[in-house]
């Protein structure tokens, strides 16, 4: 898969924490494409309220990708986290990313979002 422009190409790399380009408008399940301080790739699932049972239940590795669930600022939020650790491989992870965009479409119960992504 061959993209011409990903996301992370306009965004700057942070001085702290990351960067984010919203996918979709904030709500109970907000996506978004983000860039840390070390300049990898994310893709974020912001979701409302604690998940944290969840995520530990069914939690699952993905080679090269980095999952992780975080509290996010906004009280009452967490984010589910992937950060693409090998660069080389951006353009299977934005092909990835598209995916969970598309099929997180619509899903707003933020347990059920957890699941799906």
């Amino acid at each position: 898969m061959t993209s011409s422009k990903a996301p992370w190409d306009e965004m700057k790399t942070p001085d702290s924490d990351y960067t984010v380009r919203y996918v979709t408008s904030p709500g109970d399940v907000t996506l978004c494409w983000g860039k840390d301080v070390q300049g990898q790739c994310l893709f974020i699932v912001q979701l409302e309220g604690d998940h944290t049972e969840q995520f530990r239940k069914n939690a699952t590795t993905v080679n090269a990708i980095e999952v992780d669930l975080r509290q996010l600022p906004e009280p009452g939020k967490q984010g589910l986290i992937l950060t693409l650790e090998k660069h080389v491989d951006r353009d299977l992870f934005h092909g990835l990313c598209q995916t969970l965009i598309g099929n997180l479409n619509g899903v707003s119960d933020p347990a059920a979002a957890l699941g799906v992504a």
